[in-house]
């Protein structure tokens, strides 16, 4: 690992694989504690500053040292997984809150997992606004007439279309070599990964962003960047927040 950014963003892989230090503008924090950053009740900062320690004030010949205020920046996540975590939310506060519902309605959740979800994923999310929007506008397949009310999802809805669409916006390590979670300038290179729902989901590491779209498409969601594009990285997977539905 080479030197802290003090400006900018930055994304450490560290030895325990699928977990990270996040860097921004000299503050830095793991993944299990900027998971919090969607949680509705969570009003504090992930992020605490960082010094160099350096040799009388030179720099060391082998290497860089760090000083930072948080005993909890190299704990790896803890938590029961994403999987559990998009199965069991049922606040609609939560950013995914409206993809789960349709997660839901596809027959796709069960208990505390996510149906036919086998080894670590990425999935690119649509926000609660974007479903929202694709709903109005009729963009999803599989559901007609759908809208929430009082936070429920209504409308008319084909099982088997709607998971199948559902399903394209999964990256698997059942189907494909992962190796890293994707983030801007990852080893998760742009291309198109293949999926077990009706297309493939192209990726694209534009060097400063993300986007995706399904394969043969051209409707491209843009990974928000109110996160700095850093994933959301738990031990069975992570997930990207997108501005619209593919």
């Amino acid at each position: 690992m080479g030197a802290l950014k003090t400006t900018g963003t930055q994304v450490c892989p560290l030895q325990s694989a699928f977990n990270y230090w996040y860097i921004k503008d000299g503050k830095i924090t793991c993944n299990a504690l900027f998971n919090k950053c969607t949680e509705p009740e969570y009003n504090g900062d992930p992020f605490v500053s960082f010094v160099e320690v350096t040799n009388n004030g030179t720099p060391w010949t082998n290497g860089k040292a760090y000083t930072y205020n948080n005993n909890a920046l190299f704990e790896a996540d803890k938590s029961d997984g994403l999987q559990h975590a998009l199965a069991a939310c049922n606040d609609s506060r939560y950013p995914y809150y409206a993809f789960v519902q349709l997660m839901k309605k596809a027959g796709m959740i069960s208990g505390t997992s996510i149906q036919g979800l086998v080894g670590r994923f990425a999935a690119f999310i649509p926000t609660n606004e974007a479903i929202n929007a694709g709903l109005t506008a009729g963009q999803i397949p599989g559901i007609t007439n759908g809208k929430f009310v009082n936070g429920v999802l209504e409308g008319t809805v084909n099982v088997l279309e709607l998971s199948r669409y559902l399903r394209s916006y999964f990256v698997t390590s059942e189907l494909n070599v992962m190796t890293t979670y994707p983030y801007p300038g990852s080893a998760m290179k742009s291309g198109t990964f293949r999926t077990s729902g009706v297309a493939g989901l192209m990726y694209t590491d534009n060097g400063s962003s993300l986007s995706v779209n399904l394969a043969g498409q051209s409707r491209v969601g843009h990974v928000v960047s109110k996160y700095s594009y850093f994933p959301f990285a738990y031990k069975d997977g992570c997930f990207h927040l997108i501005d619209t539905v593919l």
